[in-house]
């Protein structure tokens, strides 16, 4: 395994032997109560452990990874000007039903299997039998999603989005959904907007402000929603029913689309509170604040516009629907939240907020210190009694099998659920962005490559001999030695040398040049 036989591994093995229960201990205590600790070398285990899961699927590090992408959308487009949340329904959806039904049986079979659930809590038990379609049709319903709502560089029902990022994980049923972001395009002054806006003379700068949000999170027509009209349809027919007949016709389908956008609002964004938005309030942690933590009932709201403290409100008329848009409602047809992030005062703080709650991770940091101080116990004597170990002996050795203890708790304690595990099995990923690759730098392998380059920087440094020859980082993979982007800056050409590296590295991808034999040369020169 990699990450045991780095060279480096000896220091790793020392940082272990010099580890002590009660040094553990209270690194936990350190971590649990103020976020850190002074302790290097549990900081230097914690690094270890934290190498081993960046391999590990759907474990902590690949939620920060999704983190570190927001940020960096952050710094190169913006603070994102939308946050969503999706849904989708996987216990009545019909093409969520179809998918289970046909999978294991003939289309005449599956026709009739459909037919016999007529009550609710056999789809429901369909649907919980069967993950594989689960994962399926809850990747289908964010891949349209995003193909024709979102439509990036186009026209949408959002504006123009230039980019977005979504994060999937799973609820207390272990279902799937996304939270995400979006940019807008030319969104770079966003985080100035509420600023902006108070200035003299930006009095048309305010309406077109308003007229967008009007036209995207709130409807003039419709959003002062009509629940006995909604709840009388719904006694009709269900949020999931066939509309094709409706669909047929386009003029039929225009003039019944505000009533049928009401009708699916009415069914899927009514909040009712639940054990997951008051479970802070049950554990104690809600006293002093809303017991619900989506704050609803919310404050009504006559009219969108700016207040005399600068804020952006937007009209709402009913204190429990979620922000909705009619055209998701009408498309979805499952419950989704849409919100304008720069409607609030503090806008920094909530892009601060929504980017962790949407890559929020579930085991902090404290309680990895915590199964290395329940495991160290047993295996401390073999840990320093096999400090002398023989060359032969290395793949006993109890440092290894401390680690690997740890990391398997570690990386094993989480519940996963069967939809979860399924998605990953069929390649799906666990996060949707516009961008098709991504490209990182570690700083510290920067630094070192301009300190060797700047002879001033290591004279400041302290360092007594400025020509010494230094270590130099050396990428090894299968194909032989990889030449990292730093290195290959200084060499960009005179078509790129207007580029800083963090723009050449946004554009550039280096690939392997192809190795030709000899006889391969011959044969194209004859």
């Amino acid at each position: 395994m990699l990450s045991v036989t780095r060279k480096n591994f000896p220091e790793v093995e020392r940082t272990v032997r010099s580890l002590t229960a009660e040094r553990l201990e209270l690194a936990k205590t350190e971590l649990e109560t103020v976020g850190r600790t002074g302790d290097e070398d549990v900081k230097q285990l914690l690094k270890s452990l934290s190498l081993y899961g960046f391999r590990q699927p759907m474990s902590r590090e690949s939620r920060l990874s999704m983190r570190r992408k927001i940020k960096s959308d952050i710094i190169r487009d913006g603070i994102p000007a939308i946050w969503f949340t999706l849904n989708p329904n996987d216990i009545t959806n019909p093409v969520k039903l179809r998918l289970a039904a046909y999978r294991t049986r003939d289309p005449d079979e599956a026709e009739a299997f459909l037919t016999s659930l007529d009550l609710a809590y056999k789809r429901t038990r369909l649907a919980i039998s069967d993950p594989l379609s689960s994962a399926v049709f809850f990747h289908r319903e964010v891949s349209m999603f995003f193909k024709h709502y979102v439509k990036t560089g186009k026209e949408s029902v959002f504006g123009r989005i230039s980019r977005y990022f979504g994060a999937v994980e799973t609820n207390e049923r272990g279902a799937l959904h996304v939270h995400g972001l979006l940019w807008l395009q030319g969104n770079m002054h966003l985080s100035s907007i509420l600023r902006d806006v108070e200035e003299e003379g930006k009095a048309a700068y305010r309406e077109r402000v308003t007229q967008y949000v009007d036209s995207v999170f709130t409807e003039p027509m419709i959003q002062d929603l009509d629940q006995e009209a909604s709840s009388a349809v719904q006694a009709e027919r269900s949020v999931t029913s066939d509309i094709s007949s409706l669909l047929e016709n386009s003029q039929q389908f225009a003039a019944a689309f505000d009533e049928e956008a009401n009708f699916c609002a009415g069914a899927t964004q009514i909040h009712t509170h639940s054990p997951t938005c008051v479970k802070y309030a049950i554990r104690g942690r809600g006293k002093l604040r809303d017991p619900c933590r989506f704050k609803a009932p919310w404050r009504l709201a006559e009219r969108t516009a700016f207040t005399d403290e600068g804020v952006l409100q937007i009209r709402r008329t009913h204190s429990m629907v979620n922000r909705w848009n009619k055209a998701m409602a009408v498309g979805l047809r499952h419950n989704h939240d849409i919100s304008f992030i720069a409607t609030q005062c503090k806008t920094m703080a909530i892009v601060f907020y929504v980017t962790n709650y949407a890559t929020k991770v579930e085991d902090p940091v404290w309680k990895r210190v915590a199964a290395a101080t329940e495991l160290f116990p047993a295996t401390d004597e073999s840990i320093v009694g096999n400090s002398k170990a023989s060359e032969a002996d290395r793949g006993q050795n109890q440092t290894r099998q401390f680690l690997m203890k740890v990391a398997n708790r570690i990386f094993t304690e989480r519940a996963l659920s069967q939809v979860e595990v399924v998605a990953h099995l069929l390649g799906y990923p666990t996060e949707f962005a516009s961008n098709d690759a991504w490209t990182f730098l570690n700083v510290s392998s920067l630094y070192w490559h301009i300190f060797r380059l700047w002879r001033h920087l290591r004279r400041e440094s302290g360092m007594e001999v400025v020509d010494e020859p230094l270590e130099e980082t050396v990428f090894l993979e299968e194909g032989g030695e990889r030449i990292s982007l730093v290195q290959a800056y200084p060499h960009r050409g005179k078509l790129l040398e207007g580029l800083s590296l963090y723009d050449y590295m946004s554009i550039v991808r280096l690939k392997r040049k192809e190795s030709r034999t000899r006889r391969d040369v011959m044969l194209k020169t004859t």
